[in-house]
């Protein structure tokens, strides 16, 4: 199911003002870390952990239910949580103080009710979507909201079963963000007004197969909706390209002008694309549940764009997505394969697997992948050429329900992990 992007309950850190040292000199200004791919730059991190984990050093409860994760600015700590009706948007000093609280819009209060997609930061202002599609731009420093387009309803575009989960991504003077539906699949505004700067065509398709996966026949006309995953900047020679997922399709957009300029069709049952996907080079990889994960290198010969499939394996990352760690993949499974796996990235040959720990999100850091199952639990795990070795566990919750959804954040040598109402920030510094 959906359990897509994390919201954040916020923890704060006793600390005056929030620092960026030398070995971190980019902020976590979106989801998954500076270059949305999990990544994260802090080193001088404890190499293993004690008994019951890394030091806490704070806790904020009170941010509201969702499943998004926080991003750590100049401007303060944001996170977003859904309560009493409305999706609000919360700013944090590094201590934890609350500097302000403003709405975006309706909270999603159906199947999995809570706030879905996560801040991004960018030059002063916040950018995020609610769960029905509203994006909106706030003053980071006031939270004054500057602009607000509801996309769902101004492209007349269907919402998805389990709500708009898609962090905006932030280039330059451009937003993209992807509405679906009959009119336009994905569109660029003007960052600083919200004015639309290009609607890209609808993806039209011949549907085959019912939500849920029982067969159309015969086969109806369709146009695809939004899917669950964030878009990623895609760099090939001097053209710049959008990777991403609608419900049913892999992607690439033209970020000059929307054009569609490669698709694949999945048969992904319930609809459901929700792993960001991850950029090295000309290389992308994808990975939806029930197909597996994919990766591919896009060249352009002759003007023309060429897309090649490299490898594929049957590990479906469903929502948690992978880390690129050096030259290995590393990350969990879902229905298809469940074992969390170390991949070579240039065969796809798996060099390592993990047994028993549920479906997840991982990140790296100095050395060590962290990884997160949905159960609440956290291992630290250090990659070797045939292992995947682990060198600490926190216990988030008590394991009952498998909602801990929000990827882990790590900045100035500080963990953040968004559970439900709460935030949650532990000390990662090594004692030398």
């Amino acid at each position: 199911m959906i359990r897509a992007l994390s919201l954040l309950s916020l923890l704060c850190l006793p600390l005056a003002t929030i620092a960026s040292d030398a070995d971190d000199p980019k902020w976590c200004n979106q989801f998954r870390g500076p270059e949305r791919n999990g990544v994260y730059r802090s080193t001088g991190l404890l190499a293993s952990w004690p008994k019951d984990g890394p030091p806490p050093l704070w806790e904020r409860q009170g941010m509201g239910a969702g499943y998004s994760s926080p991003v750590v600015t100049p401007d303060g700590i944001f996170v977003t949580g859904d309560e009493k009706g409305e999706l609000i948007i919360t700013a944090l000093a590094a201590d934890g103080t609350p500097r302000w609280r403003k709405p975006n819009g309706k909270a999603w209060a159906k199947s999995y009710p809570g706030a879905r997609a996560t801040c991004t930061y960018h030059r002063g202002r916040l950018y995020q979507m609610n769960g029905h599609g509203r994006l909106v731009c706030l003053d980071a420093k006031t939270g004054d909201e500057v602009w607000a387009v509801p996309l769902l309803e101004r492209f007349h575009a269907p919402n998805v079963q389990w709500g708009i989960s898609e962090c905006a991504l932030v280039v330059g003077d451009r937003v993209f963000a992807t509405p679906g539906g009959p009119e336009a699949l994905m569109v660029a505004l003007d960052a600083k007004t919200g004015k639309l700067l290009w609607q890209s065509p609808p993806l039209r398709f011949q549907r085959t197969q019912k939500f849920g996966g029982k067969p159309v026949d015969p086969p109806q006309a369709d146009t695809d909706k939004a899917g669950y995953a964030s878009p990623v900047l895609l760099t090939v020679g001097d053209r710049e390209f959008l990777a991403t997922a609608s419900s049913r399709h892999l992607i690439l957009v033209d970020a000059k002008t929307g054009a569609l300029v490669w698709t694949r069709e999945l048969r992904v049952r319930h609809e459901v694309i929700g792993a960001i996907p991850i950029v090295r080079g000309n290389e992308v990889f994808f990975s939806a549940p029930d197909c597996g994960g994919f990766l591919y290198r896009v060249s352009i010969v002759a003007g023309k764009i060429q897309v090649v499939k490299r490898w594929e394996i049957p590990h479906d990352n469903c929502h948690g997505a992978m880390v690129l760690a050096g030259n290995r993949l590393i990350g969990s499974g879902y229905r298809k394969n469940r074992d969390w796996v170390q991949v070579d990235w240039a065969t796809g040959r798996v060099l390592a697997s993990l047994k028993g720990l549920p479906k997840g999100a991982a990140v790296w850091a100095d050395g060590r992948v962290y990884a997160q199952s949905e159960r609440g639990v956290l291992l630290l795990l250090e990659p070797t050429a045939d292992a995947l070795l682990k060198r600490g566990e926190l216990r988030l919750t008590d394991g009952k329900k498998a909602n801990v959804w929000a990827h882990p954040v790590i900045h100035d040598r500080r963990l953040y992990v968004r559970v439900n109402d709460s935030l949650r920030c532990y000390d990662l510094r090594s004692v030398e």
